[in-house]
């Protein structure tokens, strides 16, 4: 089994997937513990994502600067 780990497009794809699940379960959750769990972990996954942004935004403006030169 390969892992790729350069793919980030795909880590943000996963990491949205898992933001919406995140919602889904906060609106359904009647337990309130169980319910700031859900949104503790929605603002780790979306800061994380917003990382993830930067870093790809970052790499295709190197990538783009690199193609004019050359």
């Amino acid at each position: 089994m390969s892992t790729d780990w350069t793919d980030l497009n795909t880590d943000g794809r996963r990491l949205n997937r898992i933001i919406r699940q995140l919602e889904t379960k906060i609106k359904n959750e009647t337990n309130d513990d169980m319910k700031l769990a859900y949104i503790d972990r929605l603002i780790k996954c979306t800061h994380e994502k917003s990382q993830l942004a930067q870093l790809v935004l970052g790499v295709q403006e190197v990538l783009r600067e690199a193609k004019k030169r050359f």
